[in-house]
C-alpha cells in the first residue's frame, strides 16, 4: 500500500499597501478572496486586497502576523511530485536613484510598459512604493521595489527586475547597456560568483559593470549586465570567460551521494536550499538534488575540493536530518488529523495508516525530533510495535562513531538493553555504499529510546571547517606537537591542518580555501568555536612577532592585478618563501600590500620576487585644471575613448583623479607609445599634458 507523504506549507499572505504609498502597481494578482480564518483575524470593515495561496489538500492551518500588511501561513499538504504548490514568496529591492529627487521620481510610460511585460513574463505582481511599507529590506532607500508571486518564480525573476531597475534609475543624458551571457552549463554559476561572493562587487567597481547572475536553485545559465560604458561591458564578458576558463582548463569534476532516501531529499529541498546555496558559493560548487533517481550530484573543479564538499554536505546538511520510524500493531488505525497535531512546523512525515502494518516516518532534524519526541511515543501509546531511527552518516568517521572494536556503540547498548545500534554501509538495495553509512537505532521499549537515541546523536561528529595562514601552521603546532597538542587537551577536540598551495586561482579574487579542521562528538560541539578563538589568537601573537614587508599598492596597481595577472603564483610564492601574503579583495585608495614571514631576508626576496611576477610600472600624468571641467562633462568619452582603448591594446589601467590620471604599463616603449596616444587625444580638446611623473 502506498503511504500518502505529508510536508510542511510555508507561505506568505501579502496585503496591499495604502493608496497614497504606491507609485505603480500591475495589478495581476490581487484579489479580496482571503482565508477564513485569515479575514475574521483582520477585523476589517472591508476585505484588503491581497495575494496568497493555499494548498487544496492543506490541514492544520496557521496564521502568525509579521506586521500589519505581512503574514505567515503555515499548513500540512500532500505531498506529490505532480502536482507542486507553491508559497507566496517576497522580495524588496531598493533603489538607487543617485543624485535624482526622491520626491521627483516618476516612472515613464516606457517602464510601466517595461514593468507589465516583465510582470507577466515572469508570473509576478510587481508594486513600487514611497518605503519599505513590508518592512523586508534595509532601511535607507526612499523607494522599494517589491516582487510577489509563486516562490520559484521570484526567485527566478529577480535578476531580470534588478536590471530593469538599473534601467529606470539611469540617468537619462546617459545610455544604459545592457547585454546577456549564457554559460556553457548551469554548473559554472558559482565560479562566477566567487568564492564568498566576492567577484561580482569587484567587477562593479573595476570595470562599473554590474552583473546578475540567475539564483542557484533553477537551471537557468544566463548572466545579465547593465554597464554605461559598452567597451566596459564588453571587457567584463571577456575578464568572466577567462576567470573560468583559468579554474577549468583541466576539467570538471563530478560525484553523487547516492540513494539518498526520498523524505530526507523533501526535507533538503523544503528547508536546506539557502544552507547549499551557501556551500555552493563558499566552495564554488555546483550541487543539484536529483529527486527522480534519490541522490545529491557534484561538480568542482578538483577532486580535492569534490571530496570536501560532499563531506561537508554530509556533516551539515545531511547527517543532521534523521528519519524516525515508528510502527504499530496490526490493526491500528491511525489518525491523520490527530497525529499532525504532534509533529512540528518543519517536519516532514509518511503515514500509512492501516494494514499489513500501520505506521508513522517522520523527516526532521534531531533537535526537532528529540523535542516532539515525547508527544510522539505518548500518541497511542498502548499500540506501540517498534521505534526505527535512521541517520546517514560518512564513511570517513566509521571508526569516529563506533570506537575501538566498536567500543562506543557497545557501551550505549550495554546501557539500554533493549534498544540496537547498527552501523552499515548498504544501501537500499543491499548494495555497499562507498560514501555514506546507515546508523540506525532499534528499540520497542517507550522509556529507553529517547535516551538512547540522544547517546547516539551525542557520538556523531561535529567539525569546522576555516582559513588559517600556513605560515603559522608549524608555530602553532609547536615542537613536536606539544602547542596543539595542549589545544586538543583542553577543548577536547581532535583539529588537522592542511595545505591549499595547489588549488587553482582564477582571475578577480583571490581564493583562500579552507585549510584547519576542528572536530569532535556532537556532544562536544560547543567546544569547537572556542578552539577556534584560541587558534585565531595564537596566530594573531606570532604576527606580532613575523617580520614584514610592504609594498605599495595603488587602486591601479589592484586593477592591473586582478584584471590581468596569473593570482596562482602567489600560493605558489607562499610555498616557496614560508611566507604570506595578505592580498585585498578591493583596494579603493593608496594601500599596503603586507608580506609576513619568519626571517627578514626571505620577506624581502618574496616581496622583490612578487614585484617581478605581478607589478607593472605606474605612471602619473598631470594634467591642466581645465580638465577637470573637461572630465565632468565628458565622463563617457574618457572611458570609451581613453579607459578601454589603452586597457585593450596595452592592458594598461588608467585611473581618473582630481587633474591626474594613473596609467600602468608594462615596458618604456610601450609608454612612449601610450603618452602619445594621450597628449595627441588631450591636444584635439585643448588640453596639454602638464607632467609625468613615474610611481
Amino acid at each position: 500500500m502506498m503511504c500518502e507523504v505529508t510536508i510542511p506549507f510555508h507561505s506568505l499572505a501579502v496585503l496591499l499597501p495604502d493608496h497614497e504609498d504606491i507609485i505603480f502597481k500591475t495589478d495581476r494578482k490581487w484579489s479580496q478572496q482571503s482565508p477564513p480564518k485569515l479575514r475574521a483575524s483582520l477585523k476589517c470593515d472591508s476585505m484588503p486586497k491581497m495575494i496568497y495561496t493555499m494548498p487544496a489538500t492543506a490541514c492544520e492551518v496557521r496564521f502568525k502576523q509579521a506586521n500589519n500588511l505581512l503574514y505567515h501561513i503555515n499548513c500540512y499538504t500532500t505531498w506529490s511530485v505532480q502536482d507542486k504548490c507553491e508559497g507566496v514568496a517576497l522580495v524588496t529591492l531598493p533603489l538607487e536613484l543617485g543624485d535624482s529627487s526622491p520626491e521627483s521620481f516618476a516612472l515613464s510610460d516606457e517602464h510601466k510598459a517595461m514593468i507589465k511585460q516583465l510582470s507577466n513574463d515572469c508570473d509576478i505582481e510587481f508594486i513600487l512604493t514611497r518605503g519599505d511599507c513590508y518592512k523586508t529590506a534595509k532601511a535607507g532607500a526612499h523607494i522599494y521595489a517589491h516582487i510577489i508571486g509563486e516562490d520559484k518564480n521570484v526567485s527566478d525573476a529577480k535578476s531580470f527586475v534588478a536590471v530593469l531597475l538599473d534601467k529606470i534609475t539611469a540617468a537619462p543624458e546617459r545610455e544604459l547597456f545592457l547585454d546577456v551571457m549564457e554559460l556553457d552549463s548551469v554548473s559554472l554559476v558559482p565560479l562566477v560568483i566567487g568564492h564568498n561572493a566576492n567577484n561580482l562587487p569587484l567587477l562593479k567597481n573595476t570595470l562599473l559593470t554590474k552583473v546578475y547572475p540567475p539564483s542557484l536553485n533553477s537551471d537557468a545559465r544566463q548572466l545579465l549586465f547593465t554597464s554605461t560604458s559598452a567597451p566596459m561591458l564588453a571587457q567584463t564578458k571577456d575578464i568572466i570567460g577567462q576567470h573560468i576558463s583559468a579554474l577549468t582548463k583541466t576539467s570538471l569534476y563530478y560525484g553523487r551521494l547516492p540513494n539518498v532516501p526520498l523524505l530526507k531529499l523533501i526535507y533538503i529541498e523544503k528547508f536546506k536550499t539557502n544552507s547549499i546555496m551557501t556551500l555552493m558559493i563558499r566552495f564554488q560548487t555546483y550541487i543539484k538534488l536529483n529527486m527522480d533517481s534519490m541522490f545529491v550530484e557534484f561538480q568542482a573543479v578538483t577532486p580535492t575540493i569534490l571530496q570536501t564538499v560532499m563531506k561537508v554536505f554530509t556533516v551539515q546538511i545531511l547527517q543532521p536530518i534523521m528519519e524516525l520510524c515508528i510502527t504499530y500493531k496490526q490493526g491500528t488505525s491511525i489518525n491523520k488529523k490527530d497525529s499532525l497535531k504532534l509533529f512540528d512546523n518543519f517536519t516532514v512525515c509518511s503515514i500509512l495508516k492501516k494494514d499489513p502494518i500501520p505506521r508513522i516516518t517522520l523527516v526532521s532534524e534531531y533537535t526537532i525530533l528529540n523535542s516532539i519526541l515525547p508527544k510522539i511515543l505518548n500518541f497511542e501509546s498502548n499500540q506501540l510495535r517498534q521505534m526505527k531511527l535512521i541517520c546517514q552518516v560518512h564513511s570517513e568517521f566509521h571508526d569516529f562513531v563506533c570506537g575501538k572494536k566498536s567500543g562506543k556503540l557497545t557501551r550505549i547498548m550495554d546501557r539500554f538493553e533493549k534498544c540496537l545500534i547498527q552501523l552499515t554501509n548498504d544501501d537500499i538495495n543491499g548494495v555497499a555504499n562507498p560514501i555514506m553509512m546507515n546508523l540506525c537505532l532499534i528499540s520497542d521499549s517507550r522509556e529507553q529510546f529517547p535516551q538512547c537515541f540522544k547517546y547516539m546523536v551525542d557520538e556523531l561528529p561535529a567539525e569546522k571547517l576555516f582559513y588559517l595562514p600556513e605560515l603559522f601552521h608549524r608555530p602553532i603546532i609547536g615542537t613536536g606537537g606539544s602547542i596543539i597538542q595542549t589545544i586538543m587537551r583542553k577543548h577536547n577536540v581532535f583539529i588537522q591542518f592542511s595545505n591549499s598551495f595547489l588549488l587553482p586561482q582564477g582571475k578577480l579574487a583571490l581564493t583562500r580555501y579552507d585549510n584547519v579542521l576542528i572536530r569532535c562528538p556532537n556532544k562536544n560541539k560547543e567546544s569547537i568555536d572556542p578552539a577556534r578563538i584560541e587558534l585565531l589568537t595564537l596566530m594573531d601573537n606570532f604576527n606580532m612577532v613575523q617580520y614584514e614587508e610592504t609594498l605599495n599598492l595603488t587602486p591601479c596597481m589592484f586593477n592591473d592585478i586582478v584584471l590581468f595577472k596569473d593570482l596562482n603564483c602567489i600560493p605558489q610564492l607562499e610555498k616557496k618563501y614560508n611566507v604570506f601574503v595578505k592580498f585585498p579583495n578591493y583596494v579603493s585608495k593608496e594601500s599596503k600590500l603586507s608580506i609576513h614571514g619568519l626571517d627578514q631576508v626571505v620577506c624581502k626576496n618574496a616581496a622583490n620576487e612578487l614585484k617581478n611576477l605581478l607589478w607593472s610600472k605606474e605612471v602619473k600624468i598631470v594634467l591642466p585644471s581645465k580638465f577637470e571641467d573637461f572630465a565632468a562633462e565628458n565622463k563617457l568619452a574618457i572611458t570609451n575613448e581613453i579607459i578601454m582603448p589603452f586597457q585593450r591594446i596595452w592592458k594598461s589601467i588608467i585611473i581618473q583623479g582630481k587633474n591626474t590620471l594613473s596609467m600602468t604599463y608594462n615596458q618604456e616603449e610601450d609608454l612612449v607609445h601610450q603618452l602619445d596616444v594621450l597628449s595627441e587625444y588631450l591636444l584635439s580638446r585643448d588640453i596639454e599634458l602638464v607632467e609625468t611623473v613615474k610611481v
